[in-house]
This record gives structure tokens, sequence and C-alpha cells, in this order.
């Protein structure tokens, strides 16, 4: 199958080169790569131009819309109207993907499933150690984790006949994958969540998968990903509105499968603001 890689990100710049040159060294390069961002950055457009003439290899979009607040629902369901291929990967734009990050995703989704990583953390202090010159990304290696015994660190060893285990509890949404044919069934995100606040889309949806059919695995030790900082980093802000817990609550009580406002209104509605040249 082939593979859209879809990121979210917003008015990212200083990050932008560092993340490129971390999808420039993937052992399975996607068949696209989408950025996602909930704003309108005529400097995202100029820093992807740029970059993307040192990974000619890269086929890289870029979708935006007029920053409204906080709607990554609605910019990641635009994103996944336009995308051209089966599989669809969606990543956090302040993540780093390992370098068989893409690979292990390809390799492990399938019908009826949603795979979802968690992140390893890396310590804000050692950023030297794993960033270059030129912004360049440096892989870390599982020595340099195990020394500086960063967080998350039992996801950070890659081992790729880690049995991929089935899991019940709540998805986060930073790093996951499905099938596109799953994503449309659903009608993708649910925009009201944008209409309230923040949080709680992510569980809407693989609640919503859950009961088409489609159950969430754990790629660990599989699936590896890196975020600089704490854990937990703005996960009580998300958790901590009742308005989207509330309509999170509402969903599931309906048994909601496919959502209302979704991706359907999109089609053919909306095109991409900058492509690269590949």
């Amino acid at each position: 199958m082939s593979s859209s890689l879809i990121i979210s990100i917003y008015k990212l710049h200083a990050e932008l080169p560092l993340l490129l040159s971390a999808l420039a060294q993937q052992s399975h390069i996607p068949d696209e790569i989408i950025f996602a961002e909930d704003a309108i950055s005529e400097d995202t457009i100029k820093i992807l131009s740029s970059e993307s003439k040192k990974y000619s290899h890269l086929r890289l979009r870029l979708v935006q819309h007029e920053d409204r607040g906080f709607r990554k629902a609605e910019i990641v369901n635009k994103a996944v109207a336009l995308a051209s291929h089966d599989q669809l990967i969606f990543l956090d734009g302040d993540c780093l993907p390992h370098r068989h990050y893409i690979r292990s995703y390809v390799e492990n989704l399938g019908v009826g499933k949603l795979l979802n990583a968690r992140p390893v953390y890396l310590k804000e202090e050692c950023r030297s150690m794993f960033v270059g010159t030129e912004h360049q990304f440096i892989m870390p290696t599982t020595v340099s984790i195990v020394i500086n015994a960063f967080n998350g660190n039992s996801y950070a060893v890659y081992f790729p006949w880690t049995p991929v285990r089935q899991r019940n509890s709540a998805m986060r949404g930073s790093s996951w994958a499905c099938l596109k044919e799953d994503f449309i069934k659903v009608n993708g995100f649910d925009e009201y969540f944008c209409d309230l606040g923040y949080g709680y889309e992510d569980i809407d949806i693989s609640h919503r998968l859950n009961r088409l059919g489609v159950q969430c695995f754990v790629p660990k030790n599989r699936v590896i990903y890196y975020h600089f900082g704490e854990a937990g980093q703005g996960e009580s802000k998300a958790m901590a509105l009742g308005a989207t817990k509330a309509h999170l609550a509402m969903n599931d009580q309906k048994g909601l499968l496919a959502c209302v406002k979704g991706m359907n209104q999109w089609y053919e509605k909306i095109d991409f603001s900058w492509v690269s040249e590949r």
C-alpha cells in the first residue's frame, strides 16, 4: 500500500528544517508528505520552498487556512480530503521521527487496525546532542538514550519483533495511523470540537473507529518518535475543558459512527497552498 504522511503544524518556523531533516533520513519515504497548517503563514511557504531544494526525494505539500483559533481537526480533514494514498500516518509537527518510523507504520498497518505510538521525550538540555549544524537532526542511538535516561525510554529501543498489542486506553493524537477508507467511513474528525475549544477530538475519532470495528494497537518498540520537553506538557489543558469532554460523552452515548460535520464537506472545495517540484 502507498502512504500519505500528514503533519499538523502551527507557524512552526524554527523547527521545520529539523523536521525535514528527520524525514529525509527515513528508511522508507512516504509517497507524499502533507503539512496541515492551522494558519496562513507566508514564512512557512518560504521555508518549505528553500528546504525542499535539499530534499528532492521528498514529495512535499502544504494546505493552510485562516487562523481562527484551534482548528486542528478541520485542517487535518482538509489534508485528508487532498491525500492520494491508501494509508494515513498522522504526526504533530513538534515531533521528530525515528529513521524507521514510516516503514514501521507501513509494515504493521492493516485492515481493522488503528496504530497509536507513544513518544520518547528528549530532555531540552540535551538538544545539542541531536541537533547538528544547519539544523540537521542527528538520530539518537539506543546507547545515548539509555545513558541519559530520557522520559519514555522504554519506547525508545527499536525492536521490530516486539508483538503489536491491542490497547483499550484513550488514543493520543500526536502520532497514529489508519487506512484512509476507514477514516472516510467515520467522516474524519468531528469539527464541532473546533467550535467548543481544545482537546478530545483525537479520542473521539478513535472511539468512532472502534465502533466501526477498527481496533487500536500499540506498535511499541516498532514505531518510535521523539519530542523535546517533559512528558504531559499541554495534556492538562486539553483534559480540563468541560465543553469538549461533554461533546465526546454525547457522541459516545449516541453511539455515533460518522460525524455530521466532518471531512465530506471539503471535497473539491480546497487546494494545496504550495507543492514541491517533485
